[in-house]
C-alpha cells in the first residue's frame, strides 16, 4: 500500500491511541512506577522531574543500540529499579551513566561518545530544581530549541526531534492528558523511514531530503510528523514492508 493511501485511513486520535499501546510508552510508564515505588524524600512535582530528565538523557544517548529501541526502553525500565541509586542523585550524572551504559545489553556501543552527550547534558541542561519542566507542556517547540542548544545540534537532528518525542510520551504519563507534538518538529529520520522511502520514491541516503519528504506529507494530512512518525513505526512498517 502506497504511504499517502496508508495515512488516508488514520486520524490523530487513532495514532494517540496507537502510541499509548506501544512497548517503548509502556516500557515509561513502567520506569514511572519504578520511580514512584521508591520512598525518595521528594515530593510529586521533584519526582516528576526527575522521571523527565532521565527520559531526555536515555533518548539523547539512544542511537546505534543493538536490537531495537522498545527493547532498549525496557531494558532502562528493569534497570531503574536495579541502579537508582546510580541515577537519582542530581549532581552530575556522566559517570552513573557510564556505568548503566556499560552494563546494558542493548546499548553498549560508542559508550565513550555516549558519555560525552551526558556531561554536556549534565554541564549545559540538567538543572532539575530549577528546571520548569512544565512550560515545555505547551511548548514542545522550546523544549527541542534548548535541547539542540545545549548539544549543539541541529533542531532537527534525530536525537534531538527522538528526544522531544520521548518527553511527550512523559508529559502524558505524568499528567494524564493529551499534548499535541508541534508541527515544526521534524521527523527522526532512521534507517527504517529511509527504507520506506527507498521503497517507493528513490535509493538515497539524503536524511534531509527524506525528512522533508515525510514532513511534507505529515502537514498535508494534518498530523504532526512525531505523530506520523508513530504510525509509521508502530503500524506501516509491521504491515506492509
Amino acid at each position: 500500500m502506497q504511504i499517502k493511501d496508508f495515512i488516508k485511513e488514520y486520524t490523530l486520535q487513532d495514532i494517540l491511541i496507537i502510541e499509548q499501546n506501544e512497548e517503548q510508552y509502556r516500557s515509561l510508564e513502567d520506569a514511572r512506577k519504578n520511580i514512584i515505588s521508591h520512598k525518595l524524600q521528594l515530593d510529586h512535582s521533584l519526582q516528576s522531574k526527575l522521571f523527565l530528565s532521565l527520559i531526555l538523557q536515555n533518548a539523547l544517548i539512544s542511537y546505534q543500540v543493538a536490537w531495537s529501541w522498545p527493547d532498549r526502553w525496557a531494558e532502562y525500565s528493569h534497570k531503574i529499579i536495579q541502579n537508582f541509586h546510580l541515577l537519582y542523585d542530581i549532581q552530575d550524572t556522566t559517570q552513573r551513566w557510564y556505568n548503566f551504559i556499560t552494563t546494558s545489553r542493548y546499548n553498549k556501543r560508542l559508550y565513550n561518545a555516549k558519555r560525552k552527550r551526558i556531561q554536556r547534558y549534565n554541564q549545559t541542561f540538567n538543572t532539575l530544581y530549577n528546571k520548569n519542566y512544565e512550560l515545555y507542556y505547551t511548548d514542545l517547540s522550546q523544549l527541542t530549541q534548548d535541547l539542540a542548544q545545549a548539544m549543539n545540534q541541529s533542531t532537527q537532528a534525530k536525537t534531538i526531534t527522538f528526544a522531544t518525542k520521548m518527553f511527550g510520551y512523559g508529559l502524558r504519563i505524568v499528567w494524564a492528558s493529551f499534548t499535541n507534538y508541534p508541527y515544526d518538529v521534524g521527523i527522526p529520520v532512521d534507517s527504517r523511514l529511509l527504507q520506506i522511502y527507498q521503497k517507493y520514491e528513490e535509493k538515497t541516503q539524503d536524511i534531509q531530503k527524506v525528512q522533508q519528504y515525510f514532513n511534507k506529507i505529515a502537514q498535508e494530512n494534518k498530523i504532526p510528523p512525531l505523530h506520523l512518525d508513530s504510525l509509521l513505526w508502530i503500524v506501516y512498517r509491521k504491515n506492509h514492508m
